[in-house]
């Protein structure tokens, strides 16, 4: 199963690892030859298993903590809802 928020959309993006070692940039290994190293990482989103209602049928899907956030602040987004707790 693919790192995707079933809501949003919002899946896992690339980017640069960036090194910033201290002191000068043209220290003994030369100049400008270590700057500021890259290396390529990954940024997930933090999925969380929520139970929600979509429309009037209650389903557990993969959602970030950002978007469960805004579910329980503005109580729905689009057609989904959170579901009730058990009592």
């Amino acid at each position: 199963m693919a790192r995707i928020d079933q809501i949003t959309g919002k899946k896992t993006t690339a980017g640069k690892n960036r090194r910033h070692q201290r002191g000068s940039a043209g220290g003994v290994s030369g100049a400008w030859s270590r700057k500021a190293p890259a290396t390529n990482r990954t940024f997930r989103p933090n999925l969380i298993k929520v139970r929600v209602l979509v429309g009037k049928t209650p389903k557990r899907i993969r959602i970030s903590a950002k978007t469960l956030k805004r579910l329980k602040r503005d109580g729905n987004i689009g057609d989904v809802t959170l579901a009730a707790a058990k009592a």
